[in-house]
């Protein structure tokens, strides 16, 4: 009898100790550029300018180390589009923001990954794919920077193109 405790509680303990975030979720760094470029990005999200302006790992941003962080400026500043890769144990960390997190008013995105979502009032959405959470996000230093711009599209498509590269 104490043979069949002593593996189960074995295997409960490793089951512990094993990275967060689910099956698959390997830690690894992405290539900005490589997941978006700027004439993509410009597509995507109907801002002529939009162009990559910084890569960051976890690291220098007080996220995990498994974290890719992308940034794309449009109008000269005024608008930022984040694009975010979370794997290994900052997979639960951003799968939770994106899908249960407090904002409200979830939106599904069909057709992108495993699981998809809108969040309008945060203007971002991500995706789970591979043991991976891709997070798009817009930001404007003034609320009405962002006129004109479909952000819901331009997340969506942004979304469906870095996911298929993940």
């Amino acid at each position: 009898m104490v043979l069949r405790v002593v593996p189960v509680s074995v295997l409960a303990l490793l089951a512990l100790m094993l990275p967060q975030g689910g099956a698959g979720a390997e830690a690894k760094k992405y290539d900005c550029i490589k997941l978006i470029t700027d004439a993509e990005m410009r597509t995507d999200t109907g801002l002529p300018d939009a162009a990559f302006a910084l890569q960051r790992s976890g690291e220098g941003m007080g996220n995990p180390a498994e974290v890719t962080s992308c940034l794309f400026n449009a109008r000269q500043g005024a608008i930022s589009i984040g694009l975010t890769v979370a794997t290994g144990a900052a997979v639960t960390l951003y799968e939770a923001a994106v899908f249960s997190g407090p904002a409200g008013g979830r939106e599904a995105l069909p057709s992108i990954g495993e699981k998809a979502a809108f969040i309008p009032q945060g203007k971002t959405g991500g995706a789970r794919i591979r043991g991976a959470v891709v997070v798009v996000r817009f930001s404007a230093k003034r609320p009405n920077d962002l006129d004109g711009v479909d952000i819901k599209g331009a997340v969506t498509r942004i979304l469906k193109l870095a996911v298929g590269r993940i």
